[in-house]
């Protein structure tokens, strides 16, 4: 254990004492975790400070249907939690799942405080880690937020994709849920060829349907193909 918190860049002013110390009071504990397994889900309370040593974290938004967006990834030496353990409301906003097995370095946030406020240059450096993640995780945010809606539309359907692992995949909602989803008036989002009404007969675009359909046109009027 002395030997990691050398390398980690955030206890590397402490002196072996220090270390020793913190130690033996059993301030720093490891653990494992299983790919695909979930570490904190949104709303779960932080207690600790956890330092990835190996592995990939990440942080998604799991909206009510179920869909899975990542927004964020945490590998080696990077925190989880420090810019929730000290405010009024220190709990996670989104889920912490393992994209990989993960190995984290865990302290409880009394133990922390403890260190912070007798080591100012491990305080400087959490002050530091903590807030240029925070501000990366928040410029994410605002960037997807602030995606077109074609852009945003494409992200979602291949998520749906992947999960479905199909192409087409079937959508799982409504127009006007996607709408919804998406923030924006059921009549934004139009699906096919704008401004073409129709496809009259011996029209490329009709000559193209009748070939991808062709053996549920043969069926006969019982096809929805034959009428379309």
């Amino acid at each position: 254990m002395k030997e990691l918190l050398e390398m980690l860049p955030l206890f590397q002013s402490l002196t072996d004492p220090e270390r020793s110390n913190y130690i033996s009071r059993q301030f720093f504990f490891r653990k494992d975790y299983k790919k695909n397994s979930v570490l904190h889900f949104e709303g779960e309370h932080c207690t600790h400070l956890e330092i990835v040593l190996s592995g990939v974290i990440t942080i998604d938004r799991i909206s009510e249907d179920g869909t899975l967006l990542t927004l964020f990834e945490l590998k080696e030496q990077d925190i989880l939690g420090g810019n929730l353990l000290y405010t009024a409301y220190p709990y996670y906003p989104m889920t912490a799942s393992c994209k990989t097995d993960v190995t984290i370095l865990a302290i409880e946030k009394e133990n922390l405080f403890e260190i912070l406020s007798t080591h100012p240059v491990v305080l400087r450096s959490f002050l530091s880690f903590s807030n240029n993640q925070a501000s990366s995780l928040s410029h994410t945010v605002r960037n997807y937020m602030g995606q077109p809606l074609r852009e945003k539309l494409l992200r979602y359907f291949e998520i749906e994709m992947k999960k479905q692992k199909r192409n087409p995949f079937l959508l799982p909602m409504t127009k006007k849920a996607l709408a919804e989803k998406m923030g924006v008036h059921f009549g934004t989002i139009r699906f096919g060829q704008q401004g073409v009404t129709g496809s009259p007969e011996g029209s490329k675009r009709n000559e193209a349907f009748k070939a991808r359909h062709a053996k549920n046109i043969a069926k006969g009027k019982m096809s929805a193909a034959f009428w379309a």
